[in-house]
């Protein structure tokens, strides 16, 4: 006789059975084809016939067998298929575990209706100075059937991939310890990376050598990066610094297709044994800086406030002269100082570098947001007797009504206020200043504290 088997039907079996038993009856649970078994028999053992397995995208069946230990033909009770269920969803891989099963006599088929998940994240190794990624990617699909590549951001997949990573790392350092970091879990989209580290053990970086960086001398770049020097080894911090540090000085010799290719340990033949708590390691970098690009100009957008002329006056580099960056930033801070002098203390400049492969020009597209322009409000000064403020109200030239201009104040204190007090007898130590900003008016008033 067949009899159709479903996912949690033992639970209404059990339920039943209770019932019955608080009822003190033996009952039989009116459902066609189901017969609920004693609660202390043992479970009906079948030959699985047939296993099979829906929805599966990037996991094969081959990985899903390896997982799961099903074989076909082998032995089974109806508990062993929960039992899989359990584990699968589990895992953390599935977004839905389902099955269902039917039985012929002492034959068993069932399917797992699954939805893989679509959170997994690939992953990142940050400090395994004695492995290569690819190593550790091999090791970890060796070791766990559902690895592909990728892991979840939970479920006992992602800590099989730490305990897996443990025990290959304690091969190296039998005290180090392997954790991981979520990346970008802040983000609406999720996970973008697992980053996987070691802890435990000491790797102080005690050399960079540089390949593919001949535009730059070696101790400039070594220079740029002596934060990382004496730290433990981080591919990602590393990366962090060198990103920041060397762009800067490759941009200001023109390189402004500058790429870290890579970011690899380098470890010594005489390095310490696997009992040691200390490993001193190196690390490679290597750079494609491109070509370098020469000056083409600067397109402004959005500007108002000041011309096009007087922007294009203030970047102090001429046409076909290599693209210094730090030339071309002191002339945008300059162009920030100008607005922030004529009242716009709202504006934000915002360049863009556009690099003609053909010509090697750079040009730099500006975009400027003035915001509204503010206007001098009232000024007081406190701290000081009458006559002394009306001394420096005299003296004050910044009137109401003008541009305001946020640099003022500070130039007033440092060329004016000081001789003015002095002159009047009053000693002085420091001289703060408060401004009131009417967002709604554009109107900023000032007040003078001296102490």
């Amino acid at each position: 006789m067949s009899r159709m088997r479903l996912l949690k039907l033992h639970n209404l079996c059990a339920l039943a059975a209770a019932a019955a038993c608080m009822l003190g009856i033996s009952a039989v649970l009116a459902m066609p084809a189901i017969v609920c078994a004693q609660s202390s028999a043992a479970p009906a053992t079948y030959r699985l016939a047939n296993l099979k397995f829906n929805g599966l995208a990037k996991i094969t069946e081959s990985q899903m067998l390896a997982f799961t230990g099903l074989k076909r033909d082998s032995k089974v009770t109806t508990d062993d298929l929960l039992t899989v269920q359990k584990k699968l969803s589990k895992s953390g891989a599935f977004e839905e575990v389902a099955y269902n099963y039917k039985t012929d006599g002492p034959n068993l088929s069932v399917i797992y209706d699954i939805t893989e998940s679509k959170d997994l994240a690939p992953c990142v190794f940050d400090n395994f100075i004695w492995f290569t990624p690819a190593q550790l990617d091999a090791a970890l699909r060796a070791s766990l059937p559902l690895y592909n590549g990728a892991v979840p951001a939970r479920g006992t997949l992602l800590d099989d991939a730490v305990a897996a990573l443990e025990t290959l790392v304690h091969t190296k350092a039998a005290s180090a310890k392997v954790e991981h970091t979520l990346l970008g879990e802040q983000k609406r989209e999720g996970t973008s990376a697992v980053s996987f580290r070691i802890t435990g053990v000491s790797m102080p970086l005690q050399s960079v050598t540089f390949i593919g960086a001949t535009a730059i001398p070696e101790k400039d770049l070594e220079a740029a990066l002596n934060d990382a020097f004496g730290q433990d080894y981080s591919a990602s911090r590393l990366s962090d610094i060198a990103s920041k540090s060397l762009t800067a000085l490759f941009h200001n010799k023109g390189y402004w297709a500058l790429k870290i290719v890579s970011i690899a340990p380098m470890l010594s033949p005489d390095a310490a044994s696997a009992s040691a708590a200390s490993f001193p390691v190196g690390a490679a970098i290597t750079i494609d800086p491109g070509q370098p690009y020469n000056w083409a100009k600067a397109v402004w957008i959005g500007n108002h406030g000041i011309s096009t002329e007087d922007l294009d006056k203030s970047i102090h580099v001429l046409p076909n002269e290599l693209a210094n960056e730090y030339k071309i930033e002191a002339g945008l801070n300059s162009i920030r100082l100008a607005y922030l002098m004529h009242g716009f203390l709202d504006m934000n400049v915002q360049p863009e570098m556009k690099l003609d492969d053909a010509t090697h020009l750079a040009t730099d597209q500006v975009t400027i947001t003035e915001g509204p322009q503010y206007h001098m409000g009232t000024v007081q000064f406190l701290g000081v007797p009458p006559r002394a403020a009306d001394a420096l109200a005299k003296k004050w030239t910044l009137k109401t009504g003008d541009p305001f201009d946020s640099t003022y104040s500070q130039k007033f204190v440092d060329n004016v206020a000081g001789r003015e007090v002095a002159a009047q007898g009053i000693h002085v130590s420091r001289v703060s200043t408060r401004q009131q900003i009417d967002k709604q008016a554009h109107v900023v008033s000032l007040t003078l504290v001296f102490q």
